[in-house]
């Protein structure tokens, strides 16, 4: 289990890179001490996180939380979510998810799954800068 040991990271999974810039940036801005891994679709996250349980902090270090946007190529955020939740060695990260979608339905069914929160995309960097504030406070501090 020592090898399992969280991070202090945030590992964000988006196929947009305006979304993954400004979250990053907003991160380094405030928070530089933590850091953050970018994987643009569901599959590299599962592969990312096989790398964590199997090599521990060398190479991938597990993550403190997770970004997960809904819409992506390749595999799709429910889906991820779905699988990340089955498995054990993956289940206690908690994961927000991070979307454009403003759909009710889709909001219970991501808490449903296992999501913590569920956090609409702003439009604006000063929003970003806020969310990520957010986040850092009730999940890393």
């Amino acid at each position: 289990m020592d090898r399992q040991k969280k991070n202090n990271t945030l590992l964000m999974v988006d196929d947009d890179p305006d979304d993954i810039m400004f979250v990053r940036d907003a991160l380094k801005q405030m928070y530089p001490e933590i850091g953050f891994i970018e994987l643009q679709h569901g599959d590299a996250l599962l592969e990312y996180l096989e790398c964590a349980v199997a090599n521990g902090n060398d190479e991938c270090p597990l993550p403190s939380m997770i970004l997960l946007d809904l819409n992506m190529p390749v595999k799709g955020g429910f889906e991820t979510l779905m699988e990340m939740k089955k498995d054990p060695r993956f289940s206690s990260i908690p994961v927000i998810v991070f979307s454009t979608s403003r759909l009710a339905e889709d909001t219970d069914r991501a808490l449903r799954m296992g999501a913590v929160s569920y956090i609409t995309k702003p439009d604006i960097y000063d929003d970003h800068l806020k969310i990520v504030h957010r986040i850092v406070v009730d999940w890393f501090h």
